[in-house]
């Protein structure tokens, strides 16, 4: 039940949309929110996200569906009170990957038109104050359509935007180089207030880039080999298998930052040899620049430049969850190696979102 308060001690709370395995709910908590509830159709991401997020609980909600959403949102705030109410969401982003080819029948094309449809249709008074949206960057040009319908249908909703922006992460603290497009949207008396704005946010949150040495380099963590599939010690410290083959060439790739193009001209496999592009895959991270982007597939040589600085092998999941500011994430054990990959290649880094949580409440403090 909604509390109306007049004083400055504002009950602020948020609600995550496709919350995969929580990591903007982790990142909004740092900042100080009371998120209560993460909803994703996907029973897989249900463990980490509860484990992860001590008082957010996990809805299984099928987002295709607007009335059974509705429906579970009704239910998960009709015990709780708040002043401010933040909605974020971070929409499947496969239909509109640069990797993906174009279908305009993916159903998962409109499930950010079906969110802010969900909003339109909630009573008034569960309609949230702040709105978080994130995506991958060539949204802008493969999604047009669905953004540009969704900044109208905000709009129809006497939402103010911030025009869509696209953000690297390793500009505010991730060590890793990850461009994605956001956009927040507030209700006409927040976006009143100067500090809404993209300039602010920037001249505000941007840090200094961190490195792939600062994350996972001095001794942070035991060297392992290839194909360690338990850890005792740590169980996300495992690694995928490498045959023979792909172990001696990336012993072939001497230093970090090194490439395929050091191997055995006879190494190179024919589609390497009529093409000179992809020069990340099998190649190394380098310890003093940020990361690449870590995808769904972020623990395997074959699939980007996920190969450690100087060991031999593939980066570790917990690795891979370091360099998305998930340092101690859990997932359920036993670990399998392709589904964990995936709930962390998805995730938003939880260091950008907590900026972006601080950024909403500095709005909400100056109002």
């Amino acid at each position: 039940m909604r509390r109306k308060s007049s004083d400055n001690n504002k009950k602020i709370i948020a609600l995550d949309f496709f919350c995969g395995c929580g990591a903007v709910t982790h990142g909004m908590k740092r900042a100080g929110i009371r998120v209560v509830a993460g909803f994703d159709n996907n029973s897989d991401v249900e463990f980490a996200y509860n484990k992860n997020n001590k008082g957010s609980k996990f809805c299984k909600t099928d987002l295709t569906n607007i009335n059974e959403t509705i429906k579970n949102v009704k239910s998960v705030l009709s015990n709780v009170e708040w002043d401010i109410l933040i909605f974020a969401a971070c929409a499947p982003c496969q239909p509109f990957s640069m990797h993906t080819r174009s279908n305009a029948y993916d159903s998962r094309r409109i499930l950010l038109n079906n969110f802010i449809e969900i909003i339109a249709r909630l009573p008034r008074k569960l309609q949230p104050s702040f709105i978080f949206c994130e995506n991958v960057s060539s949204m802008r040009n493969k999604g047009k359509d669905i953004l540009k319908k969704t900044l109208h249908r905000l709009e129809e909703m006497k939402y103010s935007c911030l025009s869509p922006e696209i953000i690297n992460a390793a500009d505010y603290g991730v060590p890793q180089n990850r461009k994605r497009l956001f956009f927040v949207a507030a209700k006409k008396k927040f976006s009143k207030s100067k500090r809404f704005s993209w300039d602010y946010f920037h001249n505000n949150y941007k840090s200094k880039h961190k490195t792939v040495r600062d994350a996972i380099g001095n001794g942070r963590l035991p060297k392992i080999s290839a194909g360690v599939k338990v850890n005792n010690k740590d169980h996300l410290h495992v690694t995928r298998a490498l045959s023979k083959d792909n172990l001696r060439k990336l012993k072939d790739i001497t230093h970090d930052g090194g490439s395929r193009d050091m191997w055995k001209p006879e190494d190179n496999l024919d589609c390497y040899r009529r093409h000179n592009g992809h020069k990340d895959v099998y190649g190394r991270m380098s310890w003093d620049k940020p990361a690449p982007t870590l995808t769904c597939r972020c623990n395997s040589l074959s699939n980007g430049r996920f190969g450690h600085p100087e060991q031999d092998r593939a980066i570790s999941l917990r690795e891979a969850a370091i360099l998305q500011t998930m340092d101690d994430y859990r997932f359920k054990e036993p670990i399998l190696l392709n589904k964990v990959a995936e709930q962390i290649g998805n995730a938003v880094p939880p260091k950008l979102a907590e900026k972006f949580g601080n950024f909403v409440l500095e709005i909400i403090r100056e109002k």
